[in-house]
């Protein structure tokens, strides 16, 4: 008798998850996308080596319950231009653990000085100047970067802002900071991200 509960038992799990690794078109999810803005203040350029100020560079992109790369959504175009003076990729190394995207990959795409095409480009790197505080807005169609609609699950809205610290040629640090916010696609349940000095928040609006 207990063995027959148990074989139930396990076929009843083995029904759960296979549920749950349905894509979101299948299990008519009861929303369509999700609407995520990302409200941050820098961080801001600090040095003596440039008498002008340098844009920040930002991204935010898709994980998924495992942590693993999903899509960018939204990335600033210095951050993947190829220049002279250095990889911009580098400003952003979380993204670019995540994402696999490197330098070399860059230049292989591009010319110097023009950005690699990206879908999720914006249209300009923002400067901020210590109070300023922007809000940048994306909607995710919760599909992959092959187009194709993810499973259901929790998933992870991630940013990323950088600048640097510099007062001479060969004394570049990176400020890099990066938080996540999560949502589960099928309840819509929200878990805040973790505020950072310069990232604020990360809201997210499933859109019916």
């Amino acid at each position: 008798m207990k063995r027959g509960i148990l074989v139930i038992l396990g076929f009843c799990i083995v029904l759960v998850m296979c549920d749950r690794s349905k894509s979101v078109l299948e299990t008519g999810a009861s929303f369509s996308s999700l609407d995520i803005a990302l409200k941050f203040k820098g961080p801001v350029y600090q040095g003596t080596f440039y008498n002008v100020s340098v844009n920040t560079d930002y991204v935010i992109w898709i994980e998924n319950a495992a942590r693993q790369y999903v899509k960018t959504l939204r990335i600033t175009p210095t951050a993947v231009t190829v220049g002279t003076h250095g990889s911009h990729v580098e400003h952003l190394p979380a993204w670019m653990a995540k994402s696999g995207v490197t330098y070399a990959g860059l230049s292989g795409l591009t010319t110097d000085g023009i950005p690699a095409p990206f879908d999720a480009m914006t249209s300009a790197s923002p400067v901020f100047d210590g109070d300023t505080v922007i809000t940048a807005t994306v909607n995710w169609d919760m599909k992959d970067q092959d187009g194709k609609p993810v499973n259901t699950g929790v998933y992870y809205c991630c940013a990323e802002a950088a600048n640097l610290i510099k007062n001479t040629d060969n004394d570049t640090q990176i400020i890099a900071e990066n938080t996540a916010a999560s949502i589960d696609l099928e309840s819509g349940a929200v878990t805040a991200a973790s505020p950072t000095a310069h990232i604020l928040e990360i809201a997210i609006l499933p859109k019916e």
